[in-house]
């Protein structure tokens, strides 16, 4: 085998030893170097063992950072970096391409399985599913009564998506089955060709609407849009305040959406049947305010969490790194 032939890539996290070796397997010349744990590696580790590895390419997860002070310090051998999420938003893309690194993430394979924890995280809240929880473990279920933690129906409810990318249209997909109407807000309308998504199922396409209109008008929110300048703390003091005091809000999407310190007052005010969070302001810091809220349901960043999605996932940043080496050889 030549010297050109062969491709490392260092991994910042533990791969399981079974993907490993069927990767290996299934690309000849692969070396695959994994961290021994499954804690975040800071900056300075990072480019640490990168400049001790010197790899081709180097997979990363939504926790470590590949800003343009990171990326100016790789060494040269770095010609990709590929990321186990859906979006790029911890690497520097612009400083990647002035130096000829390929950025690469996983965007289609988690659709679903993220879909499907958005409505536990819907119906935990809406049920009151937490408060029901600790009754009982806690040994304070005194039986049966018609007014016992009463929550939210949402046949006939209106659900607002923002963000109907595609998560967010899986999610509206899901709620036909719950009978629910549902709006969204996008950076713009959808076209005819993506409403086909619904048609084709016999499903009416959401509505369209403003973000302000769509806090006005929903009994559920579930938040799914990409993070950038327009949708930074898009949910502060103000917005949150502006939903209905008995709604739902989901965040599925990023932590900074939300302004948390917002959003902890507004629910001590009693705004807010309840929330459902996967992703923080700070993470992995959830805010101390949230953890005393029983109305709060928090969960450590698992909307991908299957194992089917999870192994899908870490095979494609693999795979998308020796992608990019055959494509330039």
């Amino acid at each position: 085998m030549n010297q050109k032939d062969k491709i490392k890539i260092f991994a910042t996290r533990k791969l399981p030893d079974a993907l490993c070796k069927e990767l290996q397997d299934c690309h000849s010349g692969l070396e695959l170097i994994c961290t021994e744990t499954d804690t975040p590696l800071g900056k300075d580790e990072l480019l640490k063992r990168v400049e001790a590895e010197e790899p081709y390419g180097i997979v990363i997860t939504l926790a470590e950072k590949c800003k343009s002070d990171v990326v100016s310090r790789l060494p040269e051998s770095v010609k990709a970096i590929s990321t186990i999420a859906v979006g790029t938003d911890n690497i520097d893309s612009k400083a990647c391409k002035e130096r000829g690194i390929g950025v690469y993430n996983t965007p289609d394979l988690l659709t679903e399985a993220t879909a499907d924890l958005t409505w536990a995280l819907i119906l935990a809240a809406s049920r009151r599913v937490i408060e029901g929880h600790k009754m009982c473990v806690n040994n304070r279920f005194a039986g049966w009564s018609p007014t016992l933690l009463m929550g939210k129906e949402l046949n006939g409810a209106t659900l607002g998506i923002v963000g109907l990318g595609r998560i967010g249209k899986a999610v509206a997909r899901r709620a036909s089955g719950f009978g629910m109407k549902v709006i969204y807000n996008n950076r713009k309308p959808m076209e005819i060709s993506e409403e086909a998504y619904f048609t084709d199922l016999n499903l009416n396409p959401p509505e369209y609407v403003t973000v302000d209109d769509l806090c006005r008008l929903s009994d559920v929110i579930s938040l799914h849009c990409p993070l950038n300048k327009e949708s930074l703390k898009l949910f502060d003091e103000a917005r949150l305040l502006s939903c209905k005091k008995d709604a739902v809000l989901v965040n599925m999407a990023r932590g900074t959406v939300i302004d948390e310190n917002a959003l902890v007052k507004t629910l001590k005010s009693g705004h807010f049947m309840g929330v459902g969070l996967d992703v923080y302001e700070n993470e992995p810091e959830i805010h101390k305010g949230l953890m005393e809220i029983d109305r709060a349901v928090l969960l450590p960043h698992i909307g991908s969490a299957t194992t089917a999605t999870r192994w899908k996932m870490m095979s494609s940043a693999v795979n998308a790194i020796v992608e990019h080496f055959r494509d330039m050889d």
